[in-house]
């Protein structure tokens, strides 16, 4: 297959850093952040499992979150009073899930910065987190989870999150010359396609996690050019055309209410921009009189005038202001003011 499919990485954004002050500056401070972070060296992956327990990142004392810090593991402080310092056990669990997850985005923006820039230090610090959880990922147990397998996290959702950010990452950077065809090899075997069967066992119809476990399977299936991975995202049971055909309402809200709405949303855009990249238009896609743009849409029937959802179920209410990126990713599409 070609590369790089899922994002798509285009001489557009150059263009764009030069013209656009706000776009530069969004680059910009994400060079910073990584160039830090490479510096530091070396890059640690987190060998320890994230399992759920009860306030598992908690100050006992003062009953607020720790301090979540990059650099130190094993050491976690309360922001109340940074002298009072946990470790081991949960405290040292709930690092790594933290951590894991940052991993994974600094992944994307490497592989984004090193298109941009050329410069191979992005691509090198890339694969060295790409190979050490590719050694890591068949060592982490599986047990201790909730709502479904997982290998790194407590659950099959927080699993596919990382997971997809994994693939785009090394999407970007597959082309990098520092990988060997045994590098390529041992990725596709030990972690990419693991990571695709393991979120294929938690099957939850109707359900916002759902759509992520599909992405999953539809990043690793476009990367290979898998077609029954692809297809399992797509036409699966509950893949994407299940979902939208039957699991979204016909008003376009989904049913678990506001904050779900968005979490289900942003998993279709994913997966729509996926798509689009090969040869599948998702967004215009119709089943059942229903297409991607009704989810778009019918947050607008229910904010109260101070753009605020009214509070239901476990979803705190929260302002339609707050997913203004998804609006862009829809105006891009519809043209709809």
């Amino acid at each position: 297959p070609t590369h790089d499919d899922l994002i798509r990485y285009s001489n557009d954004f150059k263009k764009w850093i030069k013209k656009y002050p706000w776009y530069r500056n969004i680059f910009e401070e994400h060079k910073k952040e990584i160039d830090w972070f490479i510096a530091h060296g070396p890059i640690y992956v987190s060998p320890i499992k994230q399992t759920y327990q009860y306030q598992m990142y908690t100050c006992p004392k003062h009953v607020v979150e720790l301090m979540y810090e990059v650099y130190k593991p094993f050491e976690h402080r309360c922001p109340k009073d940074t002298t009072e310092v946990y470790r081991s056990g949960k405290y040292d669990m709930a690092w790594a899930g933290w951590y894991n997850r940052v991993l994974a985005s600094h992944l994307v923006w490497m592989g984004l910065l090193y298109n941009t820039y050329s410069d191979e230090k992005y691509a090198a610090a890339g694969k060295e987190i790409l190979m050490k959880f590719a050694d890591l990922y068949l060592k982490y147990p599986t047990e201790n989870t909730i709502l479904g397998p997982a290998h790194v996290f407590f659950g099959t959702l927080s699993e596919s999150f990382w997971g997809v950010d994994m693939v785009y990452g090394y999407d970007l950077l597959y082309n990098y010359k520092g990988f060997t065809e045994g590098d390529h090899k041992e990725l596709k075997e030990k972690l990419f396609y693991p990571l695709a069967k393991i979120t294929q066992l938690f099957p939850e119809s109707a359900s916002n996690r759902q759509l992520w476990y599909n992405n999953v399977s539809a990043a690793v299936g476009f990367l290979y050019d898998d077609q029954s991975l692809i297809d399992f995202a797509m036409k699966g049971q509950y893949g994407f055309e299940w979902q939208l055909g039957s699991a979204v309402p016909e008003s376009g809200f989904w049913p678990e209410w506001s904050g779900y709405h968005f979490v289900a949303l942003r998993g279709m855009i994913h997966l729509a921009e996926m798509g689009r990249h090969n040869g599948y238009d998702l967004y215009h896609m119709e089943i059942a009189g229903r297409t991607m743009k009704k989810m778009f849409d019918a947050p607008f029937l229910l904010i109260k005038p101070n753009f605020e959802f009214p509070r239901n179920k476990d979803s705190g209410g929260g302002s339609i202001l707050e997913y203004a990126p998804f609006y862009e990713a829809g105006y891009a599409v519809y043209r709809d003011p």
